[in-house]
């Protein structure tokens, strides 16, 4: 806008700024409109309006679909407020006839929530779609004045939703609260008994089956009955596997206790599948070849071993192949080697000791000091056979270098690999000349207290780790409890007017790598959400993102360095200051 100003005449920049002012109005109106239909829709089905009133009701929420999608593909805003208007006059129709309905099928309105509230058009979905169909049905005879026939299709609406009712609660106990499914896969009957377990699973879904399509209570009892004969079957024989094989049991615990289900997923399935073909192979008393024990035993291991290795060494990895991508072993030997034998010694060590975590902790921060060595060295001289600095920049401005090198246990860099800055030529800071803008990071600590926030400085920006936000493990809303740090959080972003601000969301390395993207995007959108809602300061200028388990600030090892890696980061840009 400074830009705009100093090109165009005053009446120009009038003109500007009152279309910019239109433009917002535009905005905010549609934003209005938006929020005004959502909620009407909502108000309108939990008035039942999707069957007392279908067509509208579907009419209604076509519309807004509609708009939706043309908001999506950017058509103006005069078009889409036309179709909001279009569903807004859909609802205001729909309650004009709404009430007559309620009262004349008031009783299958109740059964319709009991059964809505037990989950009944997912547990017992057939049944329930008969009931629907039939209400929408009974309204349209309502609709004609035949309402003597409407009436009568009422008593067989209610019996229908109250017997989806019931067919749901004996759905949700099968599933979730039936003993003999419950304990059958405790003692993972599925893996250690197949065979039994595949019956007893072809019965338990009939019976589901049979729910949801509202047969006779006989045939479905019939189907627990069976079910239930074979998951006991299952779980005496996975009992018996277990006494048979305990070395085995023993390994697959300990693959589950270094997670390896989700940090070597490709190792444990594989493990897993050997397991499976094991106990479907056995038969009677006779005991499996002691080779097809120590396989599977061994392909345990193999999978605790690789899910160890993600856990201590998966950083240390990330250096190396970096200092590798750059040709390491040609420019800086040396610590190159060093990095790959510690890695290596690591590795060994996880296999055979893997409870020596101090001592492989350490391995691996040595090899990732040797990688952060090599590739700074070797950057540097590829930087002088480029011409980009010379010898004497470098030997000037050595303790800057040197100091590059030292092992870090913090990497606020969102970059998921070390990278020095190699512009030697401004190792020395320069003299700012706006002293007055830039205060200094000390200034803003007595905002915080104890544990709520550690604040960094980098080039050109400063980073409040928000590490007393205190997020579940796989928790992502702003909580009351989180409001008073974001609100100091504000307090020192609005000591900084002219900057940008970046929200980053952070999680620990617990899970999938997939899934903590998607939790670490979660919270840093709430978060940013919570700040453009509070802080007065505009939309434009803060920008929010997720880094997943990328950038630790503690060793995710422990509980309490996983809390403080489940953390939301504000980057403000100072650099323009």
């Amino acid at each position: 806008m400074k830009k705009l100003i100093k090109q165009f005449p005053k009446a120009a920049v009038v003109i500007l700024l009152i279309l910019h002012a239109s433009t917002i109005t535009a905005q905010s109106r549609l934003e209005l409109l938006f929020e005004e239909v959502s909620s009407a829709l909502e108000q309108a089905k939990s008035q039942h309006a999707d069957v007392l009133c279908n067509k509208k009701f579907e009419e209604s929420a076509n519309f807004f679909n509609e708009a939706k999608h043309m908001h999506n593909e950017e058509y103006k805003s005069e078009y889409i407020v036309e179709i909001l208007e279009n569903a807004i006059s859909s609802l205001t129709l729909l309650n004009e006839s709404i009430d007559d309905k309620q009262n004349f099928f008031y009783e299958s309105l109740q059964s319709r929530e009991q059964a809505t509230e037990n989950n009944a058009e997912y547990s017992a979905g057939k049944l329930f779609n008969r009931a629907e169909q039939l209400l929408i049905d009974a309204v349209g005879y309502f609709e004609e004045g035949d309402y003597q026939y409407a009436s009568e299709l009422s008593i067989e609406i209610q019996s229908l939703y109250k017997k989806s009712d019931d067919y749901s609660a004996l759905a949700n106990n099968l599933q979730y609260k039936w003993l003999p499914y419950n304990n059958a896969n405790k003692v993972t009957a599925n893996k250690l008994a197949p065979l039994e377990y595949s019956e007893a699973m072809n019965h338990f879904n009939a019976a589901l089956t049979s729910i949801d399509k509202g047969n006779d209570k006989s045939e479905i009892e019939g189907e627990i009955i069976s079910a239930e004969e074979k998951f006991l079957e299952s779980i005496r024989t996975a009992n018996k596997f277990r006494g048979r094989y305990p070395s085995i049991i023993s390994s697959r615990t300990e693959a589950l206790k270094a997670n390896a289900e989700q940090l070597a997923f490709l190792h444990w399935e594989a493990a897993e599948n050997a397991l499976t073909n094991l106990a479907r192979n056995e038969s009677g008393e006779q005991i499996a070849d002691i080779e097809d024990i120590n396989e599977v035993v061994s392909l345990y291991k193999h999978a605790e071993s690789e899910a160890y290795k993600y856990q201590f060494l998966s950083a240390a990895l990330k250096s190396f192949r970096s200092a590798a991508e750059i040709n390491a072993d040609h420019y800086s030997p040396a610590s190159f080697i060093n990095s790959e034998s510690y890695l290596d010694q690591a590795s060994r060590l996880i296999e055979t000791d893997n409870r020596n975590v101090s001592r492989i902790t350490r391995l691996a921060d040595e090899s990732m000091m040797e990688s952060n060595k090599a590739i700074l060295v070797s950057k540097i001289i590829q930087s002088v056979e480029a011409g980009e600095t010379t010898w004497e920049d470098i030997l000037l401005s050595w303790n800057k270098v040197n100091a590059e090198i030292k092992p870090t246990p913090r990497r606020i860099s969102r970059e998921p690999d070390f990278k020095p800055d190699f512009q030697i030529k401004d190792a020395e800071p320069k003299a700012t000349t706006r002293p007055a803008r830039t205060e200094s990071v000390t200034t803003n600590t007595e905002l915080f207290t104890g544990n709520e926030a550690e604040i960094i400085k980098e080039h050109g920006k400063i980073i409040i780790c928000l590490t007393g936000l205190n997020f579940e493990a796989i928790r992502t809303e702003v909580e009351f409890s989180h409001r008073e740090l974001l609100d100091k959080a504000i307090t020192m972003m609005r000591r900084y007017p002219g900057s940008n601000f970046e929200v980053v969301g952070n999680t620990d390395n617990i899970g999938l790598r997939a899934d903590n993207q998607k939790i670490s995007e979660e919270r840093a959108k709430n978060v940013y959400n919570y700040l453009v809602k509070n802080s007065g300061i505009s939309s434009g200028r803060i920008s929010h993102h997720g880094d997943g388990e990328n950038n630790p600030i503690a060793e995710n090892r422990t509980p309490e360095g996983r809390q403080a890696n489940r953390r939301v980061d504000i980057i403000i840009e100072t650099s323009a200051l």
